[in-house]
């Protein structure tokens, strides 16, 4: 899905690389997590992109993301959010423009917007897991594939009449 709609990570990541050249920003670092969901905060390269901002001295005053669904999918994340913001770390969007004030702290509309974005997000993450749930539930008990590798003792045959293929003894 993320590569058809062209938010693949070479994407995002061309994108966020953009962004930090129109503002200005010098990119340092780049932590880079292809293949792992954003419901979840423990992704290696995540973990090590917060304890390089917990570090002193720290390599970076911002963080640059595509959008806010890739920081915020799972529980933890608003705690870990926080606790960047409370060590002065600037959390920028491509797609979502936040504004701060002069102390660091975002304006009280942009962290309206943010945590309106990002309940949606959890939303739509978890919807979407559901539905796809669902509907591989529904393909399996019809006796087709599903993806994958087909279970020990059974081989993957191919329907003649173009219908997915199923799996056989």
């Amino acid at each position: 899905m993320q590569r058809v709609q062209g938010t693949s990570i070479e994407a995002q990541r061309k994108s966020c690389i953009e962004y930090c050249e129109r503002a200005g920003h010098e990119v340092v670092a780049e932590y880079l997590d292809d293949g792992f969901s954003g419901r979840s905060i423990d992704r290696r390269q995540f973990q090590a992109m917060l304890a390089e901002a917990r570090s002193t001295p720290r390599p970076f005053d911002a963080i640059v993301l595509y959008d806010t669904s890739q920081f915020d999918g799972s529980k933890k994340g608003p705690i870990e959010l926080i606790k960047l913001r409370q060590l002065g770390i600037r959390v920028e969007y491509v797609v979502l423009p936040l504004n701060y004030e002069d102390d660091g702290e975002l304006t009280p509309e942009s962290e309206l917007t943010e945590e309106q974005i990002k309940s949606l997000d959890r939303y739509f993450s978890r919807k979407l897991g559901r539905d796809v749930l669902r509907g591989c539930k529904t393909v399996a008990s019809k006796g087709h594939w599903t993806g994958g590798s087909p279970p020990f003792g059974y081989r993957s045959v191919k329907k003649t009449d173009g219908d997915s293929p199923y799996f056989a003894p």
